[in-house]
């Protein structure tokens, strides 16, 4: 049985975003079913 497994990785800022360090964001799909999750660390 093969299960799709998908990663997605990408940073989100706010709106106001001038500077600094933006989240980054994990999206997992598995099977057209998403979770989203926010990692510890930024990047700047």
């Amino acid at each position: 049985m093969k299960t799709k497994l998908s990663l997605l990785f990408y940073l989100k800022k706010p709106r106001n975003y001038q500077k600094g360090p933006a989240l980054i964001y994990l999206r997992i799909t598995v099977e057209s079913k998403r979770a989203e999750f926010t990692l510890i660390q930024s990047h700047s």
